[in-house]
């Protein structure tokens, strides 16, 4: 998610920690409770936090799913293709004096098509044609091209595409995963920003609080070391500083 300005995992982790740290001190909630913010709106701050990580944790899930069937798909493109070259070859060659028009026609689409999808239909049309011709498998049989041999080629063809459409699946749910992630982490920033501006009001008191919500407070006369650019009288401060969490002012 681009707005969030740093990593899905670092914000929901720190969004855990910060409604953790408030969920059950009595303090810090006496002091929310000015502004109506109770243990019942730190619970809804919780759901939030459950229901985004419960949609990123399946988002990834899906991802990892959509990677290895990719993988599978790769490799027995592969070996399909490689197997057809082999297997056309010899049928073809067989059949050099005499050629079948559509046997050739067949091969040569499949030979030329570049496209993965279109290749493993061209490539099932050319063992189907083999398999439905009785002249053709009486033919290639002396080299040992039976009906199962070329029946399990096809059938590899098929596995390929089978694995192409579980990918092409698993990227559409993959897609969605994201966007109902990304619906979950927009509540959950919007909740984040609105209890942080809450606590930077009813913590004026007791700022030490705010290390609650991860936001660094520095004490009265506290120095910073800063860079060289900055001129001396701005090296130090004799107020409280509060550094807030990048992007969530």
């Amino acid at each position: 998610m681009d707005t969030l300005g740093y990593s899905v995992t670092f914000f929901l982790e720190y969004a855990l920690l910060v409604v953790k740290s408030l969920k059950d001190d009595v303090e810090a909630l006496n002091l929310l409770s000015e502004y109506n913010y109770t243990s019942a709106t730190i619970d809804e701050g919780m759901n939030a936090h459950t229901i985004a990580q419960e949609m990123e944790t399946a988002q990834i899930a899906y991802h990892a799913e959509m990677i290895n069937v990719s993988a599978d798909f790769d490799k027995l493109y592969d070996f399909t293709r490689e197997q057809f070259v082999d297997y056309s070859g010899i049928i073809l060659l067989e059949f050099k004096n005499d050629m079948d028009a559509k046997l050739s026609t067949l091969a040569a689409e499949a030979s030329a098509e570049r496209n993965r999808v279109k290749w493993l239909k061209r490539a099932k049309e050319f063992y189907t044609y083999v398999l439905r011709t009785p002249k053709i498998m009486t033919r290639i049989a002396q080299y040992n091209f039976t009906n199962d041999r070329i029946e399990a080629a096809f059938n590899k063809v098929v596995e390929a595409e089978n694995a192409k459409a579980q990918h092409i699946n698993l990227k559409g749910k993959a897609q969605d995963a994201i966007i109902k992630r990304n619906e979950a982490l927009g509540i959950l920033v919007i909740w984040i920003r609105k209890l942080l501006k809450v606590s930077t009001a009813a913590f004026k008191s007791r700022p030490q609080f705010m290390e609650k919500c991860g936001i660094v407070v520095l004490s009265e006369g506290y120095k910073r070391v800063r860079n060289n650019k900055e001129t001396p009288s701005d090296t130090s401060k004799t107020t409280a500083k509060v550094d807030m969490p990048p992007d969530m002012e």
